[in-house]
């Protein structure tokens, strides 16, 4: 058992709250096999938005929808690459 897999099925276990004689064999494997095959090698980018910041006022001013996008999201997207 590679080290990978072992912190894919960990991953598994702690997303579904299973012991590991609980998670189906299949959906262990089809996992490994996606997380392996992305391997890292894409940078995620910040996504543009469809919408302008303004257009959800007055539920959500601009200069706040401004701030979560341009700073806080993209810290996030940042610190994941």
């Amino acid at each position: 058992m590679s080290g990978s897999k072992i912190i894919v099925d960990s991953a598994l276990r702690a997303a579904v709250n299973l012991r590991s004689s609980k998670i189906p064999t299949e959906l262990a494997k089809s996992s490994a096999a996606l997380f392996s095959a992305y391997g890292g090698a894409k940078k995620h980018e910040l996504p543009t938005l469809t919408y302008d910041y303004a257009s959800l006022e007055p539920a959500i001013s601009a200069e706040t929808m401004e701030l979560h996008h341009s700073k806080h999201h993209n810290t996030y997207v940042t610190n994941l690459n």
